[in-house]
């Protein structure tokens, strides 16, 4: 059944109507177990964890003339000066890394690029030399320091007197993410992105053979902080791992299940839109890859409408509207200790 057609809209609407005071519980349970997510990866005591790379974002974008930028990073900026950019200044992170990312490009014409990225480690304030460049495709990279992505920070934030007025006293992360942060008030658009999950590796049942991310779930949520007045989408997706042999027949090479929860709120509180998702995934192709420089062979997975094995497809959702069975057991997930009937599928 899909989505757009007028009986799906109006069971939707129903459903939402029926149960919005439960709905906005939810979320708000949900939201309270994301801020409390630590860095403890390997516990299974409910708490969900931070990411540990930098799959989260605080990032802002806008249009202005080019800014000037300064030193030896102006010879690696493919624009004319004054020409009309579009600027994002992205700040990654996760529990284990983070990055200050400035990215660049041209509005109209041939598509040009400029980037730049400081790669640190959140734990000590430390920058790595490694992957820390600017640069463009078309005239080449250079490596970078604090220095020269402080000065290039001050530059795209020059017309930004709060920032202007309190970089100073701030550490580069600090002063970068008050500058996206404050930017809105000066054209910008705001954008977040959020994440933590839990991930657990298993033993597979059929081959024996241990899968780290075995169990995946993953809740994102997107610009929670409504900013220009935009809904908030919170949404959970669980991926398990199966065997070659946990479903027959044994050809399948085994795959992954998704399931997903969708969730959308208003600035207003309001929830507007509710959805569930699932798909099956075989690793059914087989193809060759350079590893360590040595060529391996890897099988890739490839999402499937038919020759679904039975008792697989039995666990695929019929439509995409949730029923309170799966709010409860998305909740259980994310908010209490995984089981071991949570990570195998049979």
């Amino acid at each position: 059944m899909s989505p757009e057609l007028p009986d799906f809209k109006t069971a939707k609407d129903a459903f939402l109507s029926e149960h919005q005071k439960d709905l906005t519980r939810f979320l708000d349970v949900i939201h309270t177990h994301f801020d409390r997510a630590n860095d403890e990866m390997e516990n299974n005591d409910g708490q969900l964890r931070k990411p540990l790379n930098d799959e989260n974002l605080f990032a802002c974008q806008w249009r202005a003339p080019l800014p000037h930028m300064p030193g030896i990073i102006a010879s690696y900026v493919p624009f004319k000066p004054d020409e009309l950019v579009e600027i994002h200044a992205r700040y990654r992170y996760g529990s284990g890394s983070s990055m200050v990312n400035i990215w660049i490009n041209n509005v109209g014409g041939e598509f040009k690029t400029f980037a730049l990225g400081l790669i640190i480690d959140p734990r000590t304030g430390h920058f790595s030399e490694f992957g820390s460049n600017a640069g463009s495709d078309k005239l080449g990279h250079i490596r970078v320091n604090p220095q020269d992505v402080q000065t290039a920070v001050d530059a795209i934030f020059a017309n930004n007197s709060t920032y202007q007025e309190a970089a100073k006293m701030l550490g580069l992360v600090d002063a970068f993410r008050l500058g996206v942060g404050s930017q809105v008030d000066y054209g910008a658009e705001l954008y977040t992105v959020e994440h933590a999950g839990k991930v657990f590796g298993a033993r597979s049942k059929s081959s024996r053979k241990t899968i780290l991310n075995y169990f995946n779930l993953n809740v994102m949520i997107l610009d929670r902080l409504h900013p220009h007045n935009k809904p908030s989408e919170t949404e959970i997706v669980l991926r398990r791992n199966f065997g070659a042999l946990d479903f027959p027949p044994e050809e399948i090479f085994g795959g992954i299940l998704e399931q997903s929860l969708r969730i959308v709120k208003n600035p207003d509180g309001r929830i507007t839109d509710i959805s569930r998702n699932s798909s099956v995934n075989f690793a059914n192709e087989l193809t060759s890859t350079q590893i360590n420089g040595q060529e391996s062979m890897v099988l890739l997975y490839n999402k499937s409408v038919k020759n679904i094995p039975q008792q697989l497809a039995a666990l695929l959702y019929p439509n995409p509207l949730p029923t309170t069975k799966d709010i409860h057991f998305f909740g259980r997930l994310v908010t209490r200790p995984i089981q071991r009937e949570d990570i195998y599928l049979n």
